[in-house]
């Protein structure tokens, strides 16, 4: 599992390696980007609806809720390798985080004011 994460990340190298937010290492961006998008379409399940955004607003709370995590955590040390697994565990928490506000927010078929 571990080397097919870092295969599909290492794809994206070059995209974020100038500029960007230096919290995060290259092939964090894509972990989060992935781990985002596929925890928007299972939250969707269990969330309210919001018409057509309510996958887009999941995916934005989810990617907002992961790079906030990456940047509060970036100088936590760890006993784990900080080109997969941190970024991946500190993306999970954030996502985390961020869906359960979500559930909060979505909850049946109405949104809270």
């Amino acid at each position: 599992m571990e080397d097919l994460l870092y295969g599909i990340s290492s794809l994206f190298d070059g995209l974020f390696s100038g500029g960007g937010i230096p919290t995060q290492a290259e092939n964090g961006w894509a972990l989060t980007l992935m781990f985002a998008a596929a925890g928007a379409l299972i939250l969707t399940r269990f969330t309210g609806t919001v018409g057509a955004l309510t996958i887009p607003l999941n995916f934005s709370a989810l990617y907002i809720g992961a790079n906030i995590s990456n940047w509060i955590l970036q100088n936590v040390k760890l006993p784990v390798d900080r080109t997969v697994e941190l970024p991946m565990l500190v993306t999970m928490a954030g996502m985390t985080l961020a869906s359960f506000a979500m559930l909060w927010w979505l909850q049946g078929d109405s949104v809270r004011n």
